[in-house]
């Protein structure tokens, strides 16, 4: 997305031929795809990369958050495309064969699978469920993922990763938390509504506003 927030600033700087590539443009809403692209010269080259599986039963990625479905019109329409469906990042073929089956939108047999490999574990009560996650990712950080689907949910389990390494004494002595600014999905009409905000909301400006005097990067409550 990176391209598509800042891609009108970087093309006008650019000089000559000029190949462009575009990551996740699945996500890239009509307004900022257009802009974009009507800077393109007739020397420039654009290449759009994104998995949304059009018109297929595979689940595909996030469509834009903002109006406009363009990367899946312009395959519709008859853009030029080129597909890999070949698995590299799994090399484990247990693992692959569980992609595979999600990919192609099999839950119930990926969910199957996974649990004839061991793969599920079950703990109902959630607590036990987060110490059982931290224990699990301190016995070997390195290369260990942990997902988790909200905000609250997250700061609980890095509390107790946390904790756990502490305990292991695999944190630094110059730990330290800091505060940090939780972004929400809010659209650009949502944004001009006051019922999107909430009191203590922190807003950060990544645009001049000459009208409200406020400087670009610039933080208000």
């Amino acid at each position: 997305m990176y391209m598509a927030r800042h891609g009108s600033e970087a093309a006008a700087e650019l000089r000559g031929k000029t190949l462009f590539l575009l990551d996740e443009a699945s996500l890239a809403d009509a307004k900022r795809l257009n802009a974009f692209m009507r800077l393109l010269r007739p020397t420039d080259q654009l290449i759009l990369i994104g998995d949304d599986a059009p018109g297929s039963q595979r689940v595909g990625q996030h469509t834009s958050v903002d109006a406009g479905r363009l990367f899946q019109e312009l395959q519709e329409g008859g853009m030029k495309t080129a597909q890999l469906n070949r698995v590299y990042r799994q090399k484990n073929e247990q693992v692959k064969q569980i992609v595979l089956q999600f990919r192609a939108g099999h839950t119930v047999q990926a969910l199957s699978l996974m649990q004839q490999q061991g793969r599920i574990h079950v703990h109902p009560v959630r607590a036990e469920r987060y110490r059982a996650l931290a224990e699990w990712y301190a016995e070997k950080p390195e290369g260990s993922l942990v997902v988790s689907p909200d905000n609250r949910s997250r700061e609980e389990i890095n509390t107790a990763i946390r904790e756990a390494l502490g305990a292991r004494r695999l944190l630094q002595r110059d730990a330290y938390e800091v505060p940090v600014l939780r972004a929400r999905d809010v659209s650009g009409m949502d944004r001009t509504r006051a019922d999107s905000y909430r009191v203590g909301d922190t807003l950060r400006y990544r645009r001049e506003n000459e009208q409200l005097g406020i400087a670009r990067s610039r933080m208000q409550r």
